[in-house]
């Protein structure tokens, strides 16, 4: 999947969740 943006900076993030691992996977594809 390519991202729609280039992510030069992320400083903290802080997100609930109920599935961690779908989650984290999720996010990975989406940041890369």
């Amino acid at each position: 999947m390519k991202t729609p943006f280039k992510l030069q900076f992320l400083d903290h993030v802080a997100l609930r969740v109920n599935d961690l691992e779908q989650s984290a996977d999720w996010y990975e594809k989406v940041i890369g």
